[in-house]
């Protein structure tokens, strides 16, 4: 017996009876790739808008905070906060801190009593072990800030590079700010623990608008970057290998697109997207047809392009002697006679007045 054709009914049926099955892979995937991200310094102005990207791109948020009265009133109810104060925590009470966080992004800064820069403590007692090193990504994403080897260039590369040093924090470099920066960057580097550090320009929350975020190597950008591209940017080199060990220099300019935060499920847990601009149209300058732009002489019954240039001169007589110069390999063959039609037609000619040249003037 010939078998029977599988009715539409049948089909939809079983479609319906996968699509269980598809919805849970998806949300196994989706859960999988997601992580759980420690933040500190989370109530400061920049941690809390890079606790709002983590949230928007699918990722749970621990908070290491000191106040957590201050915290419950500044931060979602979405967020883990756990109290520690890194001025005087030990590696023990970070570590115990971040457990179950699979990656951590610093936003903290400041000072100890004893004076001591927060960034350089954390980065030479508390971040070596807290977050457990798996996978090829960054586990630790260092804010730190643009300019912090600069101060420490010869008077050659500041001369060679002045209008990158000579910028007023370079100049003021309060405390010697940048220099413990810069001391932070290199304990971390040392750590062994994969690392990304991003520099950001002079940070803008309010007069500078979003757009696309560039980045640079070298300590020698200058600009403004916008708060928010800055936390999305963050976010992002969370899930990039090829952040991992890297370095660089932010700044934003508005008008060239935006970094648009996704979910980790749709874009393999790489947590960012950059949105290309649409192609612009320019209004078109020349016409179509190709002898758009030359002047059109009649020869016979063909149309020719003038072989010579026009000059400011009126004179064709001066034009013919001096400034002709041919404009193609065409032009060259032909640029002689003309030259020498010219100088016929103001040889018969009588001198004008109105022209200081033979043959007058049109």
């Amino acid at each position: 017996r010939t078998a029977r054709r599988p009715r539409y009914s049948d089909i939809a049926s079983r479609r319906g009876a996968q699509q269980p099955r598809s919805s849970y892979m998806l949300a196994l995937l989706s859960s999988s790739a997601a992580y759980n991200v420690a933040v500190t310094g989370a109530t400061g102005r920049t941690g809390r808008l890079v606790v709002d990207s983590l949230l928007k791109s699918g990722h749970s948020v621990t908070a290491l905070v000191r106040d957590g009265d201050k915290a419950a009133s500044v931060l979602p109810a979405a967020v883990a906060c756990r109290e520690l104060d890194l001025a005087t925590a030990g590696a023990e009470e970070m570590r115990t801190a971040c457990a179950g966080a699979d990656k951590l992004i610093w936003c903290a800064t400041g000072f100890t009593d004893a004076g001591e820069l927060i960034d350089v403590r954390g980065m030479k007692e508390l971040v070596p072990g807290a977050i457990a090193a798996t996978g090829e990504t960054p586990a630790v994403v260092m804010l730190s800030s643009a300019g912090v080897t600069r101060p420490a260039w010869d008077d050659a590369k500041k001369a060679r590079l002045i209008g990158c040093s000579d910028i007023p924090i370079i100049r003021l470099n309060p405390g010697g700010i940048l220099g413990k920066k810069c001391e932070a960057e290199q304990a971390l580097r040392e750590s062994g623990v994969p690392y990304c550090v991003v520099r950001p320009t002079g940070l803008k929350f309010e007069g500078w608008p979003q757009g696309r975020p560039f980045l640079s190597q070298g300590d020698v950008a200058v600009g403004r970057c916008n708060a928010v591209d800055l936390a999305e940017t963050l976010v992002g080199v969370l899930g990039e290998a090829a952040a991992a060990g890297k370095t660089f220099e932010l700044f934003t300019l508005a008008g060239h697109g935006r970094l648009q935060a996704t979910r980790p499920s749709e874009e393999g847990a790489r947590g960012v997207k950059i949105a290309l601009p649409p192609l612009g149209t320019r209004r078109q300058t020349r016409s179509r047809r190709p002898w758009s732009g030359f002047r059109l002489t009649r020869r016979g019954s063909c149309p020719r392009r003038r072989s010579t240039r026009r000059t400011t001169c009126c004179s064709s007589a001066f034009r013919a002697r001096s400034r002709t110069r041919p404009s193609s390999r065409w032009g060259a063959r032909t640029s002689r006679s003309t030259a020498g039609r010219c100088a016929a037609r103001a040889a018969r000619r009588p001198p004008s007045a109105s022209s200081p040249w033979r043959g007058g003037g049109r």
